[in-house]
Protein backbone atom coordinates (compact mmCIF):
# COMPACT_ATOMS: atom_id res chain seq x y z
CA UNK A 1 0.00 0.00 0.00
CA UNK A 2 2.45 2.41 1.29
CA UNK A 3 5.05 1.51 -1.20
CA UNK A 4 2.08 3.00 -4.33
CA UNK A 5 0.65 5.74 -2.55
CA UNK A 6 2.21 8.33 -5.13
CA UNK A 7 0.35 6.77 -7.68
CA UNK A 8 -2.73 6.63 -5.96
CA UNK A 9 -2.72 10.41 -5.12
CA UNK A 10 -1.76 10.88 -8.62
CA UNK A 11 -4.28 8.79 -9.98
CA UNK A 12 -7.37 10.38 -7.04
CA UNK A 13 -5.74 14.14 -8.50
CA UNK A 14 -6.47 13.02 -11.74
CA UNK A 15 -10.20 11.92 -10.70
CA UNK A 16 -10.38 15.06 -9.38
CA UNK A 17 -9.21 16.95 -12.49
CA UNK A 18 -11.62 15.06 -14.72
CA UNK A 19 -14.52 15.27 -13.01
CA UNK A 20 -14.23 19.20 -12.86
CA UNK A 21 -12.90 19.06 -16.78
CA UNK A 22 -16.70 17.14 -17.41
CA UNK A 23 -18.30 19.24 -15.47
CA UNK A 24 -17.05 22.30 -17.09
CA UNK A 25 -18.10 20.60 -20.47
CA UNK A 26 -21.27 19.50 -19.50
CA UNK A 27 -22.67 22.45 -17.47
CA UNK A 28 -20.55 25.57 -18.32
CA UNK A 29 -19.32 24.94 -21.92
CA UNK A 30 -23.02 24.96 -23.18
CA UNK A 31 -24.12 28.42 -21.57
CA UNK A 32 -20.44 30.23 -22.43
CA UNK A 33 -21.05 29.03 -26.04
CA UNK A 34 -25.24 30.43 -25.97
CA UNK A 35 -23.85 33.82 -24.39
CA UNK A 36 -21.60 34.41 -27.43
CA UNK A 37 -24.84 33.42 -29.86
CA UNK A 38 -26.81 36.21 -28.19
CA UNK A 39 -24.82 38.81 -28.05
CA UNK A 40 -23.51 38.24 -31.51
CA UNK A 41 -19.94 38.48 -30.44
CA UNK A 42 -16.95 36.92 -32.52
CA UNK A 43 -15.54 34.21 -30.03
CA UNK A 44 -11.11 34.26 -30.19
CA UNK A 45 -9.74 31.88 -32.03
CA UNK A 46 -8.74 30.54 -28.72
CA UNK A 47 -12.25 30.29 -27.03
CA UNK A 48 -13.20 28.32 -29.89
CA UNK A 49 -10.60 25.94 -29.02
CA UNK A 50 -11.48 25.70 -25.45
CA UNK A 51 -15.22 25.28 -26.43
CA UNK A 52 -15.55 23.27 -28.72
CA UNK A 53 -17.26 20.32 -28.25
CA UNK A 54 -13.92 17.82 -28.87
CA UNK A 55 -11.27 19.15 -27.21
CA UNK A 56 -11.64 17.84 -23.37
CA UNK A 57 -13.69 15.06 -24.03
CA UNK A 58 -10.01 14.11 -26.00
CA UNK A 59 -7.40 15.35 -23.14
CA UNK A 60 -9.46 13.81 -21.10
CA UNK A 61 -9.50 10.97 -23.23
CA UNK A 62 -6.03 10.44 -23.54
CA UNK A 63 -4.93 11.31 -19.68
CA UNK A 64 -7.07 8.03 -18.98
CA UNK A 65 -5.06 6.11 -21.37
CA UNK A 66 -2.11 7.10 -19.67
CA UNK A 67 -3.61 6.49 -16.10
CA UNK A 68 -4.67 2.70 -17.32
CA UNK A 69 -1.44 2.18 -19.29
CA UNK A 70 0.10 3.23 -15.69
CA UNK A 71 -2.29 1.21 -13.42
CA UNK A 72 -2.31 -1.99 -16.23
CA UNK A 73 0.79 -2.12 -18.21
CA UNK A 74 3.65 -4.45 -16.66
CA UNK A 75 6.16 -1.62 -15.84
CA UNK A 76 8.36 0.06 -13.46
CA UNK A 77 7.61 2.13 -11.08
CA UNK A 78 8.98 5.27 -12.58
CA UNK A 79 7.61 4.30 -15.68
CA UNK A 80 4.25 4.22 -13.82
CA UNK A 81 4.48 7.91 -11.86
CA UNK A 82 5.69 9.12 -15.47
CA UNK A 83 2.85 8.09 -17.35
CA UNK A 84 0.33 8.57 -14.60
CA UNK A 85 1.93 12.23 -13.79
CA UNK A 86 1.83 12.88 -17.82
CA UNK A 87 -1.85 12.17 -17.47
CA UNK A 88 -2.38 14.58 -14.78
CA UNK A 89 -0.48 17.58 -16.51
CA UNK A 90 -2.26 17.04 -19.81
CA UNK A 91 -5.62 16.71 -17.72
CA UNK A 92 -5.27 20.07 -15.70
CA UNK A 93 -3.31 22.08 -18.29
CA UNK A 94 -6.32 21.48 -20.88
CA UNK A 95 -9.15 22.04 -18.06
CA UNK A 96 -7.44 25.12 -17.02
CA UNK A 97 -6.89 26.60 -20.77
CA UNK A 98 -10.45 25.63 -21.07
CA UNK A 99 -11.86 27.36 -18.24
CA UNK A 100 -9.13 29.97 -18.44
CA UNK A 101 -9.78 31.03 -22.33
CA UNK A 102 -13.49 30.90 -22.07
CA UNK A 103 -14.08 33.41 -19.55
CA UNK A 104 -11.56 35.66 -20.75
CA UNK A 105 -13.17 37.51 -23.35
CA UNK A 106 -16.34 37.43 -20.93
CA UNK A 107 -14.78 39.64 -18.45
CA UNK A 108 -12.53 41.80 -20.98
CA UNK A 109 -14.24 45.65 -21.73
CA UNK A 110 -14.87 46.54 -25.13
Amino acid sequence: MRRNLALYVVLAAELGVGALGLFFHLRSRAAIARAFAEFNTAMPAYTALALAPWFLPLTLGVSASLSLVAIFAPLRRSRRMMSAGTGLMIASTAVCFAIIASFIPIFQPG
